[in-house]
């Protein structure tokens, strides 16, 4: 956190969007993790802004996630579905940058909305896409989430594979706490 706020504000000479943006980004993401969600949203949406300005849209489609995935968390159903509507008004990105921890952000504004089905859809789908991309924490946290949702007897096998085919700590808590 500290490293990317200073590295913002030492930025010096023509700006570069898309470095700015890309801390920006992080920044959302850090503040997401320590459960500050409206710190959170004024990055992403900063993030979003900056990356659509230049152009990149698969980076512009990780930030609209974030952004709507943390409006969801702070019960503001209507920039969450902005976010997402802006989300989904995107060509698709060869390069698919975040797209299981997009999806997986994306289901919650489904949970929100009062729709655990098609948020676990999603999420089965950020698993999927998390496991063949190699993102592994990712389809960890998908698959938890699923647990969080009812769904532990479809996934709590799939979550201790997953954790014992890999050295993460996170990964075993999860399949630990899956039953």
């Amino acid at each position: 956190e500290a490293l990317a706020l200073e590295a913002i504000e030492n930025l010096t000479g023509p700006t570069d969007r898309f470095s700015t943006a890309f801390l920006q980004v992080s920044l959302g993401r850090i503040y997401r993790m320590r459960g500050r969600p409206v710190t959170a949203a004024r990055y992403l949406h900063e993030a979003a802004a900056a990356f659509e300005s230049v152009e990149r849209i698969g980076f512009t489609g990780w930030a609209l996630a974030g952004l709507a995935g943390v409006r969801a968390e702070v019960g503001d159903l209507d920039g969450a579905r902005a976010a997402v509507a802006r989300f989904e008004g995107l060509r698709d990105h060869p390069i698919g940058i975040g797209v299981a921890e997009s999806r997986r952000a994306l289901a919650w504004v489904h949970v929100a909305e009062g729709d655990p089905d098609l948020a676990a859809e999603l999420l089965e789908a950020a698993a999927e896409h998390g496991l063949a991309a190699g993102e592994l924490v990712h389809a960890g946290h998908a698959l938890h989430d699923m647990v969080r949702l009812g769904r532990a007897a479809a996934t709590v096998d799939r979550l201790r594979e997953l954790a014992a085919g890999s050295d993460s700590a996170f990964l075993q808590v999860c399949a630990d706490r899956a039953v």
